[in-house]
């Protein structure tokens, strides 16, 4: 959306023209701030937004004043103790404080019983033939076919009763398709987590199978528990910890935790397994992952195609050398990494969505959907499948496309997130009526927490659109509110008040966008507004930073 500044500039020029009688009210400070009070237990040091503040004495109370309104993160970090982090709102001219209440450190957790002298794997006394079936369950797993793979264990699994190999594997279905469900698909998140809980158990008792324990600490691991997480990893380690690939399936349970502490845990065991054995593609691999996380790309792109050098056959190699590149809008390299994984192994069904998002990205949309096609054609077409097919439609602007899809899964399921896809399509389509509809039905069955920005969005343009202009500018409003960064939403609020003749309401969302910079060459381009709203506040730094997309 490149077009799109100088859009806001235009609107925002004139608005703040055509409210040239009340200009004087923007007069001093343009971004409103409060202050940040912080009361640690201990002696420690005090950030907020990652950025030190200062060192601060136990029970010792200290200031920070002039924050910018909205929400920031307030961090307390004493040696010893357990990081505290506290999520705050700041409002303009009110004072938050925070009682930063630290927790010390556990003591290192150590599994002493069984060893792994004691160990015994399971895996060596099973029939060849079930070893077949797990084999393939597990190809059919990796390239995202769940329901085949189920349909392969289930009859192990009921045949075995509580013998926990084939459980893991079944389990295993499960957290992978926990792990790859969108941040929307929340209910089938924790359904298959629910489910994948008492698989694992099985294999975790009396007798415990190394890969159940590490399932066990990939599954607290998507349950936000960390400290379970590595609870479960150290008790596999303790049982095979000479083995390379459990110290790898353990690196990828740390990293689904998503935290710095996870980063570092996973880099360090993945840095033994090297030392072990180096010359193995999905160490590499997974060392690439582990470092791309921590933002070290330089490091993660020379373990990639070192993986790629010692197995040129590693699918996985492959697809994640082509998702670097398409991070970095290489795409023609991008291409030619997944085309690779696919002519390794023409089922892989993740790589043919990286492919559909590389030429979309790459404005190559008849490629891209062939690619999405074929993704959901290999998924079986799976509902999860069909639905990021639908997503991709709506993206492409392809809105009959989308609402088609849609209507089509609406046979199959009543999920609430097709009513909130159906409701972005239709009014993008100009059907506002069949928009509404959609974004009522949506909202009446959506947790509150699981609402996102763009849904204020949309249903602030329909309100706006139906003539409903106060009451969608605090649709509009609420998602500037969670998504600041959004020149679009800027756009749209500012059309909206000189529409509806809201002059009052207009310039404080001017004032808004003059404080994020976007209007910085309005403000010193325009004599009237150069002369009513300062650029900067005194003092500060007379260099204005160099705007960039982020829409």
């Amino acid at each position: 959306m490149k077009n799109q500044t100088p859009r806001v500039r235009a609107l925002a020029t004139s608005l703040l023209l055509w409210a040239a009688p009340v200009l004087t009210l923007a007069q001093g400070n343009l971004a409103p701030t409060g202050t940040v009070t912080v009361t640690p237990s201990g002696q420690g040091e005090v950030y907020l937004d990652a950025t030190r503040i200062r060192a601060a004495r136990a029970n010792a109370r200290i200031s920070n004043p002039r924050v910018e309104e909205g929400r920031h993160i307030v961090e307390v970090r004493a040696s010893g103790f357990e990081n505290n982090l506290t999520t705050v709102t700041v409002a303009a001219g009110q004072t938050v404080s925070v009682a930063a209440q630290l927790t010390p450190k556990g003591p290192e957790i150590k599994f002493t019983q069984p060893t792994a002298r004691d160990y015994k794997d399971p895996l060596k006394t099973y029939a060849a033939a079930d070893l077949e079936v797990l084999k393939k369950a597990a190809v059919l797993t990796r390239n995202l076919e769940y329901a085949q793979a189920r349909a392969l264990l289930k009859p192990l699994v009921a045949r075995d009763g509580s013998a926990p190999i084939a459980a893991y594997y079944l389990a295993n279905t499960h957290l992978e398709e926990a792990a790859n469900c969108g941040c929307e698909e929340v209910e089938q998140r924790e359904a298959n987590l629910r489910t994948a809980l008492p698989l694992l158990e099985k294999g975790t008792r009396s007798k415990p199978f190394v890969y159940s324990v590490i399932g066990l600490a990939r599954y607290h691991a998507l349950m936000k528990d960390f400290a379970k997480t590595k609870e479960n990893n150290i008790r596999a380690q303790e049982l095979k910890g000479d083995d390379v690939e459990v110290r790898v399936a353990s690196a990828d349970g740390y990293r689904e935790s998503k935290s710095r502490a996870g980063l570092d845990e996973a880099t360090t065991v993945l840095s033994k397994a090297e030392t072990i054995n180096g010359n193995r593609a999905d160490v590499q691999v997974v060392l690439g992952d582990s470092w791309l996380a921590q933002g070290v790309k330089d490091l993660a792109l020379q373990k990639y195609e070192r993986a790629v050098a010692i197995d040129p056959t590693q699918v996985r190699a492959h697809y994640r050398l082509g998702q670097y590149y398409r991070e970095q809008r290489k795409y023609q390299d991008a291409a030619t990494a997944l085309n690779k994984a696919v002519q390794l192994d023409p089922k892989y069904a993740p790589a043919y969505v990286e492919l559909g998002e590389v030429w979309f990205r790459a404005k190559q949309y008849g490629a891209a959907k062939e690619n999405y096609r074929k993704y959901v054609e290999l998924r079986g077409n799976a509902r999860s499948a069909r639905y990021r097919y639908a997503q991709f439609l709506y993206l492409a602007q392809d809105y009959p496309g989308a609402i088609a899809e849609i209507k089509a899964l609406q046979k199959d399921t009543t999920s609430n997130l097709l009513y909130r896809l159906l409701a972005y399509s239709s009014y993008e389509a100009g059907n506002v009526a069949e928009a509404k509809a959609a974004m009522t039905s949506y909202f009446a069955g959506i947790k509150p927490e699981f609402i996102i920005p763009r849904d204020y969005e949309y249903r602030g343009k329909i309100a706006v659109k139906e003539g409903r202009v106060a009451e969608g500018l605090t649709d509009i409003e609420k998602a500037l509110e969670l998504a600041p960064t959004r020149e679009a939403l800027f756009a749209e609020a500012i059309r909206a008040c000189i529409g509806g003749k809201l002059p009052e309401r207009g310039l404080r969302l001017a004032r808004r966008a003059v404080a994020a910079e976007w209007l910085a060459c309005v403000c010193t381009d325009t004599p009237l507004t150069s002369r009513a709203i300062p650029t900067r506040s005194p003092g500060a730094s007379k260099k204005v930073p160099g705007r960039r997309d982020t829409s």
